[in-house]
């Protein structure tokens, strides 16, 4: 018998050690317990077996006997075992069941997920969210009744993508459980985990086998409770009844009240505001470590913050374990929308919803959260500064993309803004004035797709962005008839013959629904094969 038995632990009240099985796979150490407890006099390390003197040692002796050569069994059919199949298989044999081995096939994606999350991931979120997608593409095996190789998402990518996308966002019943819908953001949030294991696999295999697409627009637009954030002057409402209240409220409303506006300066989780104290708030930058990528952060420090931080007294969440945390971050949420109802104007929030091509309106308290206070803090940087880059280093998110799928934002609408760069003092993008007969608003030249429609002989031609419009004296109009078929709606200005200025986001429909968002700009609409 090879030495996979040692004693772990601590000993209990009765002077015994847990008897555990140890493995290495590719490096890595598993460790499991076994269920049994020995005198560390009655266990003989060098053979591996429980002395005679012990009233139980042959049922012992035969247990690891069963566990290792069950395990060596495990090895012929999975080489690579992770900790939580040696755990199934331990489990199984101290409750007397079937072990069942399940064929591991190294070109499966799902090998590869786990194989990805083994070697690669060293954070506790990063190993659990490729568990998660891990368990996701088992369950749409599953299903589907089929294994998902990688070689089938190499010349299947796009109709993999779509199905895989559609089996997450619908709620099912496999093999008894029901599956709960995906949130969009989730939904994206695993496709590209999937993309990040086919980049290793590229790397490791020398292969070119393509990502699979990720529509940040319409993913993540169906999630409407991704995007909920208060706008600048409600924070103001409640900022102000916060810092001027004189305890006519609930203590532990105020008090649920006050970290949510904290977080509302700051962007921080409520998992990150237990790790603050008095001197967190010194100086004019706030320093701590994300408890998502373990990394230290550094952000201003707004006067709002410091104020909110001191009528707390300094004392911020602290969580017994993960059942209460969720009891908290819910109250912090219930109390949120009551503050809404009581102290503002309950706002239309109005969404596109990309699946079923229709607007949707909702009360902007039905659609807050607890989480909205990080939102709230990522959006007002970005409304403010017009840079995505900003705003994405405030949130510490590891990518662009990240941030765009988390404010909810458009992404074509980021080219509605031109940064100026500029090195020792010079300019390096021009602003380019493309007709200086139009003097209401600056252009920039920008590359972007016609909209060409459907069984009619028009374009939608974008030809530039603007700055600022002055719609002093200019007539706005409401409905744009382009011909018996469509039509758009929304702020819209004619500047000639054939082009026009589209002040906010428009709608463009046909007779039956709406067709797509245009984002705002200056476009001219033309015949098809005219210059």
């Amino acid at each position: 018998m090879n030495n996979h038995y040692f004693l772990d632990g601590h000993k209990d009240n009765n002077n015994l050690k847990a008897i555990a099985f140890i493995t290495y796979v590719k490096g890595k150490l598993i460790k499991k317990r076994i269920g049994e407890k020995v005198d560390e006099s009655l266990f003989n390390q060098a053979s591996q077996v429980i002395l005679k003197k012990h009233p139980e040692s042959d049922r012992i002796n035969k247990k690891l006997k069963l566990i290792e050569d069950e395990y060596y069994k495990l090895l012929k059919i999975n080489p690579e075992p992770t900790s939580d199949d040696i755990g199934e298989l331990i489990k199984s044999i101290k409750e007397n069941k079937k072990i069942q081995y399940i064929k591991v096939e190294s070109d499966s994606l799902v090998y590869w997920v786990y194989k990805y999350r083994d070697e690669k991931c060293k954070s506790e979120s990063a190993i659990e969210a490729y568990e998660y997608t891990g368990k996701s593409i088992e369950d749409y095996e599953a299903y589907n009744k089929y294994k998902v190789t990688v070689d089938y998402i190499e010349h299947n990518a796009d109709n993999f993508r779509n199905n895989f996308v559609d089996f997450l966002k619908t709620e099912l019943t496999i093999n008894g459980k029901v599956k709960k819908i995906n949130r969009a953001g989730t939904v994206v949030n695993k496709i590209e985990k999937i993309n990040a294991v086919i980049n290793w696999y590229n790397t490791v295999n020398k292969t070119n086998i393509n990502r699979l697409k990720v529509n940040l627009n319409k993913d993540n637009k169906a999630d409407d409770r991704e995007i909920s954030h208060l706008d600048i002057n409600e924070l103001n409402i409640l900022y102000t009844y916060y810092i001027n209240d004189k305890l006519t409220e609930k203590p532990t409303y105020l008090n649920a009240l006050g970290k949510f506006l904290l977080r509302s300066f700051t962007g921080l989780r409520i998992s990150e505001l237990a790790n603050l104290h008095s001197k967190s708030f010194e100086g004019d930058k706030l320093t701590f470590y994300s408890t998502k990528t373990k990394k230290k952060v550094e952000i201003p420090l707004f006067e709002q913050a410091k104020v909110i931080a001191s009528k707390l007294n300094y004392e911020f969440y602290s969580f017994k374990d993960k059942k209460d945390k969720t009891a908290k971050t819910s109250f912090e949420s219930t109390v949120v929308r009551y503050y809404i109802n009581k102290f503002i104007n309950d706002r239309d929030i109005t969404e596109y919803n990309y699946d079923t091509n229709q607007l949707s309106v909702f009360k902007l308290s039905e659609k807050i959260s607890s989480h909205s206070a990080r939102k709230t803090f990522g959006t007002l940087i970005y409304n403010h500064t017009n840079n995505i880059y900003i705003a994405s280093k405030f949130l510490h998110h590891s990518s662009i993309e990240d941030t765009v799928r988390y404010l909810g934002l458009n992404i074509d609408n980021l080219l509605d803004y031109v940064v100026d760069l500029k090195i020792g003092g010079e300019s390096v993008i021009k602003n380019i004035e493309t007709d200086n007969s139009i003097k209401d608003f600056t252009l920039y030249n920008l590359d972007d797709t016609d909209i060409v429609l459907s069984y009619s002989n028009l374009i939608i031609e974008l030809t530039g962005m603007y700055n600022e419009f002055n719609t002093k004296g200019k007539e706005e109009i409401k409905v744009l008839e382009l011909d018996n078929k469509y039509k758009i709606e929304g702020s819209i200005y004619n500047l000639d013959s054939n082009r026009f200025l589209f002040k906010n986001e428009v709608t463009l429909s046909d007779d039956k629904k709406v067709v797509r968002m245009i984002k705002k700009g200056i476009y001219r609409i033309k015949q098809k094969g005219v210059n």
